[in-house]
């Protein structure tokens, strides 16, 4: 069942999965969660848009609001008009590391604003990898032909997983927690971030 949440009322639609906007105050979220009781069942996982000031201001306590919470996404449109900024990359940089900041420390996953410009492919791409580096998991599309390049940016490539397969069989196998691959010093934080990797390039092969 998946719901938008809008001024308290909820649009409901067959699957398993309900969008919470606009989330500006946790004051605002509890309430709908309470509502939302008479339509939706504990199954039910939330992705939140965040899109205001006021949200952005309390993105950590809004990221840890519910273990319900499965993801964020940025509402960039109504963000950069809140801001008073251009919606383009360096404006919303803070913005975005906030929420990845916020995202990160939840154990959630975030989302990036969809690219408007559906014949732009080349500025998607590039926004999609600036993402993927930022820290963002994922980026919400607006077309089918989107989705390829968004799967691209976000997946692994084979050198990213041998790499990270290397580096965490090096670290395993060395019992003093710190390990030199490739010339390169390897502690705890790397092995990491590359087991993220491997449990991503999992997931996705489990999909295949």
């Amino acid at each position: 069942m998946v719901g938008v949440v809008e001024d308290q009322h909820v649009r409901l639609a067959p699957d398993r999965g309900a969008v919470l906007a606009p989330v500006a105050y946790l004051e605002g979220l509890f309430p709908t969660r309470s509502e939302l009781r008479r339509y939706l069942t504990q199954h039910i996982r939330f992705c939140v848009i965040i899109e205001t000031n006021q949200g952005l201001d309390r993105a950590m306590e809004i990221a840890r609001a519910s273990d319900r919470i499965d993801s964020i996404i940025l509402g960039g449109v109504d963000m950069s008009a809140d801001l008073r900024c251009q919606k383009a990359w360096e404006p919303l940089l803070y913005t975005r590391s906030r929420l990845v900041h916020a995202a990160a420390s939840a154990g959630i996953d975030l989302l990036d604003v969809p690219y408007l410009n559906l014949d732009d492919p080349e500025g998607l791409r590039h926004e999609a990898n600036a993402c993927a580096r930022l820290g963002f998991t994922g980026k919400a599309s607006i077309h089918p032909n989107q989705i390829p390049i968004i799967h691209e940016a976000f997946t692994p490539t084979p050198e990213q997983i041998a790499r990270a397969r290397k580096f965490v069989a090096a670290f395993e196998q060395n019992p003093t927690g710190l390990v030199v691959v490739d010339n390169e010093l390897v502690e705890l934080p790397v092995i990491r971030s590359m087991k993220r990797i491997l449990a991503i390039a999992e997931r996705i092969s489990g999909r295949g």
